[in-house]
């Protein structure tokens, strides 16, 4: 559970696999070095979807419902410990 109102942020991992490159989103916890964060959001722009990337996901739907659910399963599978997840108190 997040807090309305609050920013929170996550960091895109990308993972290079021998035949696509993936990604992985890590949290940013509240307790992260202002500088570091500033530096990050320094880097980053803003993007909003376009007709292009709705057409885009609703042509792949299929291939990307698949790799939800089974992300989900190894997700759900993993230890409580091992899941980096978002805390209410990491908003900003």
């Amino acid at each position: 559970e997040l807090d309305a109102g609050k920013t929170y942020y996550a960091l895109v991992h990308p993972r290079m696999c021998v035949w696509k490159a993936r990604f992985a989103l890590g949290p940013v916890s509240k307790n992260v070095d202002q500088k570091k964060l500033n530096s990050w959001l320094a880097t980053c722009q803003y993007t909003e979807n376009t007709d292009r990337s709705y057409q885009w996901a609703e042509q792949n739907a299929a291939s990307i419902q698949n790799k939800r659910v089974g992300y989900m399963k190894k997700w759900d599978n993993r230890p409580e410990s091992s899941k980096p997840m978002l805390k209410s108190e990491d908003g900003f």
